[in-house]
């Protein structure tokens, strides 16, 4: 048949194609011609149900067409497969042993599941659809909003900022002008003190040639000499005049000084799951709780003259660093597993792992920061005017480096993200320094997001949020002289420093709550520190290379 006519031939017999078909299979869902009726009936190998066109059960779904005899309707469906079959397929050799069920069967099943898909998208997820959509439209007014608050707010402060500037030009152009007119005055002055010895001295040099040219024996013996006074040389004078010295004007204001967002740009979602728990599990780590005495587990003999860092590669190696140009990494039996020496022969100064499990470390001397990537060092990152000294990786895969001016005199922390500087952490609320200069400044970032320092020269534990607003700091708990140096947290957010010269390892809470000390371990000058995935410590220590220790469930 043309198919461009088959939208015209809306009814035709299913066997001869004769229009206008008087009959109706309803278990074959045949239409049928008079002659085709009774030819339909002889096929005994299914029941058949003739009725009068009018009368057919349009209601009950149509059988597919089988794609392999197409002179069949689909009336099974093959459970292994899932695909529609004819009986012909059934007893073919391809679904041979193969579970069949009546494909009507089947669709009822499929509209049940439909049904019930169906309230489940109208009661439940359409809903939570419509209000996360909702939500998103009140932060693009709220992102709107903030906006245009903090466009006034900076225009208002750049009119607060324009009139200071103003105001400090024009009480200086005042105190210019004042200092003007009083040099200027007092040059006046001697001025007129030499103009007027000026006219003494021609007048009397006047005198002089007229009593010289003189007979008179009586003005000639009253002539005194006025040589002794008008050779007193005319006092020198100095004047010191007022310079106006610029400060330099950096290329981007400090944010200290004229002001800054609180807040880098962010934007997140989270994806939400069900996790259903298997029995016999790890404990996860919400059980994690202290042991009352820490366990030793283990030395490693590192071969450094001093050791300074150690962080896990994975929870069965470790990669360390000390005053030695190779970067080792040993397995927990003590086996040297791989040593790299660092670029150009460069003493490193930390060290941190990648997520992709590769190592970072510093070199202060030439300001860089390199990777060891594919057994090759390449540089990341280079600063001028700091030195790098201690990294960390922050959870969601940004690099948090410590750094000090080359003077000692200023520190600070820079975040960077893609190895771009995207924060810089220096300064507090009233425009003071939050670390000191020192050269020693372990840090971390700890599971809700906070940056740990251990400031050794200040000999306290710096802790600032996300933001660089400093949380607290801690001193330790007793009257002796706390000493921290490595700094690390584990899955508890509970944060463990080193305090080297006394031989022990605090353990304070996320809110600077001292909760108990690690020693008694045999530690000797412990200095840096890593925790592994399962709360399992590792201490670099100063001159006995690396301990790990069991403190906690």
């Amino acid at each position: 048949m043309d198919p461009h006519f088959r939208a015209q031939d809306v009814l035709r017999c299913h066997l001869c194609e004769t229009t206008v078909p008087q009959y109706h299979c309803d278990l074959c869902h045949f239409d049928l011609c008079k002659a085709c009726a009774g030819t339909h009936l002889l096929d005994e190998s299914r029941e058949h149900k003739i009725v009068p066109i009018k009368q057919r059960e349009s209601q009950r779904p149509e059988y597919p067409k089988c794609s392999k005899h197409p002179a069949r309707q689909c009336e099974l469906f093959c459970e292994p497969c899932d695909v529609p079959i004819c009986v012909h397929c059934a007893a073919s050799d391809e679904h041979k042993q193969h579970e069949f069920i009546d494909i009507l069967t089947k669709i009822e099943n499929k509209k049940e599941k439909i049904k019930i898909d169906l309230q489940e998208l109208e009661r439940s997820i359409y809903s939570k659809y419509q209000e996360a959509a909702l939500k998103i439209q009140l932060m693009k007014n709220e992102v709107k909003e903030n906006t245009r608050k903090s466009s006034i707010a900076l225009r208002r402060q750049g009119k607060i900022w324009h009139r200071k500037i103003t105001s400090v030009i024009w009480n200086l152009q005042s105190i210019i002008n004042e200092s003007q007119s009083a040099l200027l005055d007092s040059l006046l002055k001697e001025e007129s003190k030499l103009s007027h010895r000026i006219t003494e001295i021609a007048e009397r040099i006047l005198e002089l040639m007229k009593i010289q040219e003189s007979n008179d024996a009586c003005l000639i013996s009253k002539y005194k000499s006025r040589i002794d006074e008008f050779q007193k040389w005319p006092p020198r004078v100095f004047v010191t005049l007022p310079h106006f010295c610029p400060e330099k004007v950096d290329r981007e204001l400090r944010g200290k000084t004229f002001g800054c967002l609180l807040s880098k740009f962010f934007i997140a979602t989270k994806e939400r799951i069900y996790v259903k728990e298997l029995p016999g599990a790890e404990s996860s780590p919400q059980d994690r709780t202290l042991l009352n005495q820490p366990k030793v587990l283990g030395d490693i003999r590192i071969d450094f003259d001093t050791m300074y860092s150690v962080k896990c590669k994975n929870d069965e190696e470790i990669w360390t660093c000390g005053a030695d140009k190779v970067l080792k990494l040993y397995n927990l039996h003590g086996e040297l597993t791989e040593s790299t020496e660092t670029k150009n022969g460069n003493h490193p100064w930390d060290i941190a792992i990648t997520q992709d499990r590769e190592l970072l470390y510093t070199y202060y001397k030439n300001g860089t920061v390199n990777i060891l990537r594919n057994g090759k060092v390449e540089e990341l990152i280079r600063v001028y005017g700091w030195n790098p000294r201690n990294i960390c990786f922050t959870i969601n895969g940004d690099l948090l480096v410590f750094m000090n001016s080359y003077a000692k005199m200023q520190s600070k922390v820079v975040r960077y993200s893609a190895y771009t500087e995207i924060q810089n952490i220096q300064w507090d609320d009233w425009g003071y320094p939050i670390f000191s200069g020192g050269n020693i400044n372990y840090l971390t970032e700890n599971k809700n997001l906070d940056i740990c320092v251990a400031d050794r020269k200040a000999c306290t534990v710096v802790v600032v949020n996300v933001d660089g607003k400093v949380r607290f700091q801690y001193a330790g708990v007793t009257r002796e002289a706390f000493d921290p140096v490595g700094i690390s947290t584990d899955s508890q957010a509970r944060i463990l420093v080193s305090d080297c010269y006394n031989n022990r390892i605090h353990i304070i809470d996320q809110r600077g709550q001292f909760l108990r000390y690690i020693h008694n371990c045999g530690l000797e000058h412990p200095f840096g520190l890593c925790v592994d995935s399962k709360d399992k410590l590792f201490v670099a220590q100063e001159k006995k290379g690396v301990k790990f220790i069991q403190y906690c469930k």
